[in-house]
């Protein structure tokens, strides 16, 4: 069962803070994620 504690951390992560949660967990470096973000938000 999961930890309610840790479930309602995740629910309170802004829309970024998962995306970049997502990429940490997809393995992607430090440089990497930042590339992602930065060319994301320029569209």
């Amino acid at each position: 069962m999961p930890d309610p504690e840790r479930v309602g951390a995740l629910a309170r992560l802004t829309e970024r803070e998962t995306d970049v949660l997502a990429l940490v967990a997809a393995g992607l470096s430090d440089a990497e994620i930042a590339a992602r973000l930065s060319s994301a938000r320029r569209r």
